[in-house]
């Protein structure tokens, strides 16, 4: 799961007809797939531009030393100058190519499992390659502790693709007293969750051995059960991201971008907020997340409480309409020393049901657009629309400062649904909708939409629910 760049290894992969690979690669992760992480995340996103072709994408190329149909292992010969962070591990064959896990490329030491087990573990920052073979094993690693030295211990099997693995850290003196737990990277679920790594801050008041335990939640084991054990000498921190995806403002105005704070376990104080890099006309004001503004589950014990802080940024007239990259980054308020944590944006991905069944996913970079203002609007009061086969019906918009030469049209209209725009009457504009008889029953989210100039406004979003014809 973890290899050490400018070593060489062999991974064992499981799988179906591999007796027919042929050949087996590496390829660097693309930037599209580092945005499914999940927040808080233990991995490091490492956005990067894709190659413009797959020609010019890096390749690590492997060598097959045996194989059968349901295994095979895989040596690769990882060159020094390799960019750390994820790969993925190819194979292909007559039949074409698949892809199996993320692999991570990491600069520091890396152990087996064997190895690190038998062994007093001193030096950090390492990683250990584990496995919990089978149900109800626990792996054990001594680790040599020093007065006011943090250690973080964290597991990466979610994040590189393994299956099943739901990971518990658990921290014992040699006398086996607890010092600490943790099961997943947060407590709890929310819209930036999803993630049942591990994650567990310590800092030991005096020198001595620690033992790590490695488990599944629920004493599960076998194939599907691997892991990335790191160790690091870190403290905890935080992370931020930002919202709304699509951040604009238009010029001579004032809008705000909000910034979200997720505070890694162990990590209080407060915390400065500034934006960066904004173009000649553009102010924005600072802000400071307060010490008691934490990130933790809500009184539900379904969601997660993220503190937020709303900046104002404001436009000159002067401003050029377009697209400016920015950047916001925080530090602990108060502590030079400190380095400063930079946000993502995010995008959120899945419908806006009832705020629950949609998560949020980083990416690349915050933009800031500056727009003209825009002030036609296309309303209506027809929240649900309820058409027999065979029958028509119609839909009332209010078009707000549209001009009257501008068209109107009705945007995902199902097979079999007709429509046609009956006529305007200052901003009342009348829409015939008709269902014929091949129409499959069903409902369906359509919209209206007028275009004027170059920008198109939309209705808000209208339930158009086709029923069979009733019968007499």
């Amino acid at each position: 799961m973890a290899i050490r760049a400018g070593s060489q290894t062999v991974i064992r992969v499981r799988g179906t007809g591999l007796d027919s690979v042929q050949k087996v690669y590496l390829t660097e992760l693309r930037e599209a797939e580092y945005a499914r992480m999940t927040y808080p995340y233990t991995m490091p996103i490492h956005f990067r531009q894709d190659p413009a072709t797959s020609s010019q994408q890096v390749r690590i190329a492997g060598h097959i030393k045996h194989r059968t149909s349901d295994s095979a292992d895989l040596a690769f010969s990882v060159p020094a100058n390799a960019t750390a962070g994820l790969w993925k591990l190819w194979a292909t064959g007559t039949r074409g190519a698949v892809p199996g896990l993320n692999i991570d490329v990491v600069t520091d030491p890396v152990l087996d499992e064997i190895t690190a087990a038998k062994s007093t573990l001193s030096a950090v920052p390492l990683t250990i390659n584990g496995e919990l073979a089978r149900p109800g094993e626990k792996d054990v690693f001594r680790i040599e502790a020093h007065a006011g030295q943090p250690l973080h211990f964290s597991t990466i099997a979610a994040q590189l693709g393994v299956p099943y693995l739901d990971s518990v850290l658990t921290l014992r003196d040699t006398s086996g007293k607890k010092l600490a737990e943790n099961d997943d990277v947060v407590a709890g679920q929310g819209t930036l969750l999803g993630n049942p790594d591990s994650s567990l801050f310590f800092t030991p008041k005096q020198d001595g051995l620690l033992m790590l335990e490695v488990r599944d939640r629920v004493r599960r084991g076998g194939a599907g059960f691997e892991y990335c054990l790191r160790v690091r000498g870190e403290r905890p921190g935080f992370q931020l991201f930002t919202t709304p995806e699509n951040f604009t403002i238009t010029p001579g105005d004032t809008s705000q971008i909000t910034v979200h704070l997720i505070r890694e376990a162990g990590f209080e104080g407060e915390v400065d907020i500034w934006l960066d890099g904004l173009p000649p006309g553009v102010t924005a004001a600072r802000g400071r997340f307060r010490a008691d503004q934490l990130f933790e589950p809500n009184a539900d014990g379904a969601d997660m409480i993220i503190p937020e802080i709303a900046l104002a940024v404001s436009a000159s007239p002067a401003v050029a309409n377009g697209a400016y990259p920015i950047s916001v980054f925080g530090a602990p308020a108060g502590d030079s020393s400190a380095g400063r944590v930079e946000a993502h944006a995010t995008m959120m991905q899945g419908p806006l049901l009832d705020l629950w069944n949609f998560v949020r996913r980083p990416v690349p970079a915050i933009t800031m657009t500056v727009v003209q203002p825009f002030a036609p609007q296309l309303l209506t009061k027809v929240h649900t629309l309820r058409l027999e086969r065979g029958k028509t019906a119609t839909i009332e918009l209010t078009a707000e400062n549209v001009p009257e030469t501008a068209s109107f049209r009705l945007l995902d209209i199902p097979d079999g649904v007709q429509y046609k725009i009956l006529g305007r009457q200052g901003s009342q504009v009348t829409v015939s909708v008709e269902a014929s008889a091949k129409a499959t029953p069903g409902t369906y989210d359509i919209a209206a939409e007028t275009e004027v100039g170059t920008r198109k406004a939309p209705s808000p979003p209208i339930s158009l629910v086709i029923q069979a014809a009733a019968k007499l």
